[in-house]
């Protein structure tokens, strides 16, 4: 579903066939393997209730092992493809090309510095994506939420049900709204 978005996404140009083709696609019963972004919301859900099933269990991880483990399985990958990113920046400049989409072509036009480098490696800013890799926007929320994640587990184990939906439906419709006072 996520590579699919990100296909059509990128062919996507006014009057072009995969246009026209993703307006049809998200007016048939095939939508939901054009909806990467729910897709991408669905893994983080999935991903905490797998990361949570220690502390289910009766067996939670310290925060420094689980902390460790976390870092050791994704930032290896993130650094590599950070890497590949910054190569591919470097040896092929920004065009504007019509068969593609804006948000395809906006892709490297803020330039790559060292700044933009140690923010992406940092993790730390509010930084532009598009500047290397626009997709990498979840994990770098994976990362973050990982940071957190050993303290809020326990404290939403110790929470009812309701409350847990309850506070999590909140803090969705927070966002949401910040989001929106944000972009304006």
């Amino acid at each position: 579903m996520v590579v699919a978005s990100h296909v059509l996404a990128t062919l996507r140009v006014p009057g072009s066939w995969p246009a026209a083709f993703e307006h049809w696609l998200l007016r048939s019963p095939l939508a939901p393997f054009a909806a990467g972004h729910e897709a991408v919301i669905l893994f983080f859900v999935i991903s905490g209730a797998v990361l949570s099933l220690p502390a289910v269990n009766g067996t939670p991880r310290a925060p420094r092992t689980f902390l460790i483990r976390r870092l050791c399985r994704l930032y290896p990958g993130y650094l590599a493809a950070l890497t590949l990113a910054v190569l591919c920046a470097w040896g092929w400049p920004a065009t504007d090309d019509a068969r593609f989409s804006a948000w395809f072509n906006a892709v490297g036009r803020s330039g790559v510095d060292a700044a933009v480098i140690a923010q992406h490696v940092l993790l730390v800013g509010l930084f532009a994506n598009t500047a290397l890799i626009p997709v990498l926007w979840s994990l770098v929320h994976e990362m973050r939420l990982s940071l957190v994640f050993p303290w809020l587990s326990p404290i939403a184990m110790r929470q009812s049900s309701t409350r847990l939906i309850t506070t999590s439906l909140a803090l969705a419709i927070a966002g949401a709204v910040l989001e929106r006072v944000a972009a304006k």
